[in-house]
């Protein structure tokens, strides 16, 4: 009886640690972004755009599929919108209306394609599959 409470217990501090350390890494990815991109100069290199605010729910689902494939060598750029000067580019132009929204650009900056919302499957397709077609 006594051995089961206690693997019972280690059981759950198991748990309990794996959910702590997870949503520590998510917070730590969210307030490491939110530091990093204050003012962002986009880069003229085909990318995606990742449009995003501090506070949006949807944006802190799809953050760590969008990192994660970032650190896999994606190249997506980071913008948050809570900065005035992201906010006024991003709607001026690239027309963002919504947060999360995906932009594809080209070299030259040029609008390609583009996906709003939180579906991490269309997601993760928006981002491998439309680079590879457009290259360099």
């Amino acid at each position: 009886m006594f051995h089961k409470i206690i693997r019972r217990l280690a059981i759950l501090a198991s748990l309990f640690l794996i959910l702590w350390g997870a949503w520590s890494i998510e917070k730590g990815h969210i307030t490491h972004e939110r530091v990093d991109r204050s003012a962002v100069q986009i880069k003229k290199k085909t990318s995606v755009l990742f449009f995003y605010r501090d506070n949006c729910p949807d944006c802190k689902h799809v953050f760590p599929l969008v990192s994660v494939l970032k650190d896999l060598g994606s190249p997506i750029q980071f913008i948050n919108v809570n900065n005035r000067m992201n906010h006024s580019k991003a709607r001026q132009v690239y027309h963002v209306k919504a947060v999360p929204t995906f932009i594809l650009i080209n070299k030259q900056r040029k609008v390609l394609s583009s996906y709003t919302g939180s579906d991490l499957r269309s997601i993760k397709k928006f981002i491998t599959q439309k680079i590879p077609k457009v290259g360099d």
